[in-house]
C-alpha cells in the first residue's frame, strides 16, 4: 500500500470516529430528552393515582383538584413550597411547563419516601394499583414502557378510542370508552410481551414517526 493511500484511509477513519462520536451524543442527548419527557406523564399520573382518586368519565382536572387539597400535597407544600421555579404553584399537569414542573416537585419530594429499593421499584409498586383505563387514556402505557416501569393489563382496552399522544403531559378531559371500529386497534399499544405493536394500516409517514421515537427501546411489527 502506497503512503498517500495510507494517509487517505487513516484521514477517513478519523473522520468515521468523529462522526460516530457524534452521533452517540447525539443519541444519548435524544435518548435523555425522551426520558424526561416521558417522566413527566409517569410523575404526575403517579400523583394522581396516589393522591387524585381519578374516576373514569370525569375529568383528569377534578382528580388533580383533589389530589392539591390532600393532606400530603398540603403537607409537602407547606415544607417546599409549591413546585415552579419561583415557589408558587403554576401550572397543570395538563401543559408541557406545569407537567415538568410538577415531575421535578414529585421526584424531589414525594418519592424518596415511597416504598420500593430504587425509582423504578417506587414507580412499580404505584402503577401496580393504577386503573387500567387511566393509563391506557393518558398513554402511560407508552411512556411507562420507555422508562422500564411495569404495567397492570391493559389488553381490555386496546380496541378502545384515545385522543392525540402526548408525550410530555396528560389530557384534561375524561375517558370516555368509545369502541375502535370492528377490524380497527388502537395504533399504539403495548402487547403482552411489552414490545409496541404497530397496525399495517400506518401510513408511511406514521410509521416513520413511531419508529423514530420507539425504536431504541422497541420491537415494531
Amino acid at each position: 500500500m502506497s503512503q498517500t493511500r495510507s494517509r487517505q484511509i487513516t484521514r477517513l477513519e478519523k473522520l468515521a470516529q468523529s462522526h460516530i462520536a457524534r452521533r452517540r451524543q447525539y443519541e444519548a442527548e435524544r435518548d435523555e430528552y425522551q426520558d424526561r419527557r416521558a417522566f413527566a406523564v409517569i410523575a404526575n399520573l403517579a400523583l394522581l393515582v396516589l393522591y387524585g382518586d381519578p374516576k373514569i368519565n370525569e375529568p383528569l382536572l377534578a382528580a388533580w383538584e383533589r389530589c392539591r387539597e390532600s393532606a400530603a400535597w398540603q403537607s409537602c407544600r407547606e415544607k417546599n413550597g409549591g413546585f415552579d421555579d419561583y415557589g408558587r404553584e403554576t401550572g397543570t399537569p395538563f401543559d408541557s411547563l406545569g407537567a415538568m414542573f410538577i415531575s421535578k416537585y414529585f421526584r424531589n419530594y414525594f418519592l424518596p419516601d415511597l416504598p420500593g429499593a430504587d425509582e423504578t421499584e417506587k414507580l412499580n409498586v404505584i402503577f401496580e394499583m393504577a386503573p387500567p383505563w387511566l393509563l391506557w387514556f393518558t398513554y402511560g402505557d407508552l411512556c411507562a414502557h420507555l422508562l422500564g416501569v411495569k404495567l397492570p393489563d391493559l389488553s381490555g382496552f386496546y380496541r378502545c378510542a384515545r385522543g392525540e399522544f402526548l408525550l410530555d403531559k396528560l389530557p384534561d378531559g375524561p375517558f370516555v370508552c368509545h369502541p375502535l371500529p370492528r377490524g380497527v386497534v388502537d395504533r399504539l399499544y403495548i402487547s403482552s410481551r411489552k414490545a409496541i405493536a404497530l397496525p399495517d394500516n400506518l401510513t408511511r409517514r406514521e410509521r416513520k414517526r413511531a419508529v423514530r421515537i420507539y425504536g431504541r427501546t422497541s420491537e415494531l411489527s
